[in-house]
Order: C-alpha cells, then sequence, then structure tokens
C-alpha cells in the first residue's frame, strides 16, 4: 500500500511539473526571478502554438540567444501575418520577462517595442481587451510610462472611431470573394500600422485591378486606404519604433534586388522561387493569359505550400489577373491565389504569405527585364 501510494505521489508530481512548464513565462514582481505562472487570459481557453509558425524562421537580426528560454519570437512574426493582437501580446510579456531575468533587453527589439505594436494592432481588429490586459501588466511591473503611452493609444482609437469607413459588406459574396476581401483588408491594416504611405498608394492603384469582387467592395477598400492615408503623419519623419519593428519583422523575407527576371524559357520570381511563363491558356469556354510554371517550387516554398506543381498554372494573385511577368512581383504579406492543376480545367484557391511589409519599390526588391 505504501509503494502504491508513493507511486500515485510520483504521477501527481509529474504532471503538476508538466503543468508549470507549460503556462506561459510572466514576472511577479520579485527582483531577478521569472516565475512560470498562469497570466490574466484564464478566461480565455488554451491557445495552441499555430502550425505556421514553422515554415518562416527568424531573420538573424532577431536571434539572441539568451532569450530562447523566455520567448519563441517565431511567434512573433505568426502573430503579424495572421492580425493576432493576444499572441503578440504573449510575446510582449515573454520577451519582458526575459528581460528581467536577464537585466538586459534583447539584441534586436525590446517588450516596449512589441506591446506598442500590439495594442496598435489591438485596435485595428478591435480587441480592446488585449490592451487592457497590456496596461495591466505594464503597472504591475510599475512601467508607468508605458502604462500612460497604452493608455492614451486606446483614447486616441476611441475618439477616432467616428472618422473610420463604414463596415465592408459581405452579405452578398461567395466564400472566395470573402476570403479575398479580408486578404485585401489585412494588406491595408499592416501598410497603415507601418506607417507606409508608399504602400498605401500602391494598394490604392492596384485596387480598381480587383476582377474578383464587386463594385462597392472595390469602393469599401479604397475608403479603407484613404481613412488609413488621413491618418498618416504629414511629410518624412523618424520612423516609429512599430515602423522599425515591422522592418525587422520582414526582413528575413524580402526578395533580394531582383525579384523578377528572365530567363531562358521564361522569367523567374524570387519571391515565389519559381520560373514561370506567360502563356494563353483555352479552357472551355474560357481564353486568357496567365503564368504557366516551368519549374516544380521547392519544398517548404509559397507555392508548394498550396501544392503547386511543374506545369500547373496561377491565374490570379490577390484578385488581379497574371497577365504579365511583372504581377507576380507586385505582391506581398499575405497573398491569395487561385490556379489551375495541370490536366483540369477548374479553378482552386490558396492563400500564401510572401514576407515583407510593402511593394517592392518601397524597399522589397525591384523588377527588371
Amino acid at each position: 500500500m505504501r509503494s502504491r501510494r508513493r507511486e500515485v505521489a510520483a504521477v501527481g508530481l509529474f504532471l503538476l511539473a508538466t503543468l508549470l512548464a507549460t503556462e506561459p513565462l510572466r514576472a511577479d514582481g520579485d527582483e531577478g526571478v521569472t516565475k512560470p505562472v498562469a497570466t490574466d487570459r484564464a478566461a480565455s481557453p488554451a491557445r495552441a502554438v499555430p502550425k505556421s509558425a514553422d515554415p518562416f524562421p527568424l531573420s538573424e537580426e532577431l536571434q539572441d540567444p539568451g532569450f530562447s528560454r523566455y520567448v519563441d519570437l517565431k511567434l512573433l512574426s505568426t502573430a503579424w501575418r495572421e492580425m493576432d493582437a493576444a499572441l503578440m501580446a504573449d510575446v510582449a510579456l515573454q520577451l519582458a520577462s526575459g528581460e528581467e531575468a536577464l537585466q538586459r533587453p534583447h539584441q534586436a527589439l525590446n517588450s516596449r517595442q512589441v506591446a506598442e505594436l500590439a495594442a496598435q494592432l489591438a485596435i485595428e481588429t478591435n480587441q480592446p481587451e488585449t490592451i487592457d490586459r497590456l496596461i495591466r501588466a505594464a503597472k504591475a511591473r510599475n512601467n508607468d510610462a508605458l502604462a500612460n503611452a497604452l493608455n492614451v493609444t486606446r483614447k486616441l482609437a476611441s475618439t477616432s472611431r467616428g472618422d473610420s469607413p463604414a463596415p465592408v459588406s459581405i452579405d452578398d459574396l461567395s466564400t472566395t470573394e470573402v476570403a479575398l476581401l479580408k486578404t485585401w483588408m489585412g494588406k491595408i491594416k499592416s501598410a497603415k500600422l507601418a506607417a507606409d504611405r508608399e504602400a498605401l498608394n500602391q494598394l490604392d492603384s492596384q485596387i480598381p485591378k480587383i476582377i474578383d469582387l464587386k463594385d462597392k467592395q472595390r469602393q469599401a477598400l479604397k475608403e479603407m486606404v484613404a481613412e488609413a492615408t488621413r491618418n498618416l503623419p504629414e511629410g518624412k519623419s523618424e520612423p516609429s519604433s512599430v515602423s522599425k519593428l515591422l522592418d525587422k519583422l520582414s526582413a528575413g523575407n524580402r526578395p533580394g534586388p531582383q525579384a523578377y527576371q528572365q530567363v531562358v524559357g521564361g522569367n523567374y520570381s524570387s519571391r515565389f522561387q519559381v520560373q514561370f511563363t506567360i502563356q494563353l491558356i483555352s479552357i472551355p469556354g474560357y481564353d486568357f493569359y496567365a503564368a504557366r510554371l516551368t519549374s516544380p517550387p521547392p519544398p517548404g516554398s509559397p507555392f508548394d505550400q498550396i501544392g503547386l506543381a511543374l506545369g500547373d498554372v496561377v491565374v490570379r494573385l490577390d484578385g488581379i489577373p497574371v497577365t504579365n511577368a511583372n504581377e507576380m512581383d507586385n505582391h506581398y504579406g499575405q497573398t491569395f491565389v487561385r490556379f489551375i492543376k495541370a490536366g483540369t480545367t477548374w479553378v482552386q484557391n490558396g492563400t500564401v504569405y510572401l514576407g515583407g511589409n510593402g511593394f517592392p519599390s518601397s524597399g522589397g526588391g525591384g523588377v527588371s527585364p
């Protein structure tokens, strides 16, 4: 009987240790001590690590081995790609735990930068509870400056709601059109958060080319761009900490100096990592120009992740027809792809992430024939 009790006690200790090891890290106020305790998100169900975090390695600039036991910065890129303010707040709190334990900041970014970005993202995605959680955490650490800054951000958001464009109607949209609309709204939000005027201007110029949306949805997107542009600071100024952080997030995924170039027998896109050629495609009832892949997508590349192969046809990117080689370079971030598998005649949909927070002309590479 005594042996049986020891076995039960051992199992209980093992389960307790496992539970503590899987809890998110948060400093509880003890100097130089970081304890694995529950955060104040107790009302929310446990969050699984998104599967999409793994295919996107961190840039070298964001790597700091000393912090690896406290925070997984891959989740920072995941939070940005998926517009997940709550996940980004998790990263900010874990980063703060590392700073307290190591008595130094991360070599590339600090918890205040991430917290500010999480707050702005929470405003864009209407998650005020995330801002409240960050304010509570800042006060718990006696970081009055950050708490005050977050309070100002929250108040500014509430006063500017009246200037926001009307919600986009999705009542008469298909599932494909809804997915495409969400992709475009995400692009506009990311350009707004980055205070990237040039990217907003180029998005505005591309919206009329979206043939997979109706006029009123295109008009709603243009109003979103106009609202985002109006709220940007006039003239050129020192980039904000948020803009600098976005640059670091996207640095590892930006294309090289020639995102598209001619190769023997066609063209090559380093952004998609494939060779392709623009061809006239014929299927029953339709003739159109599109990009046929003339090389297999490498494992882990954007097209490989949605199952494209040699000979498949890319019909549209973000709802815009791929009728010329340059169109393969006019997309970044989350990108909606419509394609036809070789040997079939029906159009399929997929979503890829290309990295970067701007068009090639705003820092992500250039196009050359």
